[in-house]
């Protein structure tokens, strides 16, 4: 399976298209999520990030437990 198949069935998931929808809202100052595991994060935000392109007209900042972690991410 390649990446943007993943990218595609991320995107049409109703938890993706919420986080979507309160990032463009901009209301929220602070998200956190959490149970996302492997690169089912990055797989996330890329999602949305192609799903709605304008919820990445601010910066976001991206905090990992460790320096493994961010490495990946």
């Amino acid at each position: 399976m390649e990446i943007q198949e993943l990218q595609s069935l991320f995107a049409h998931s109703p938890r993706v298209k919420a986080l979507g929808r309160m990032l463009i809202d901009n209301s929220q100052k602070k998200i956190t999520i959490s149970g996302l595991h492997a690169s089912s994060a990055p797989l996330v935000f890329s999602a949305v990030g192609l799903a709605w392109p304008e919820a990445f007209s601010m910066p976001f900042l991206f905090i990992m437990d460790d320096e493994e972690q961010a490495g990946y991410f």
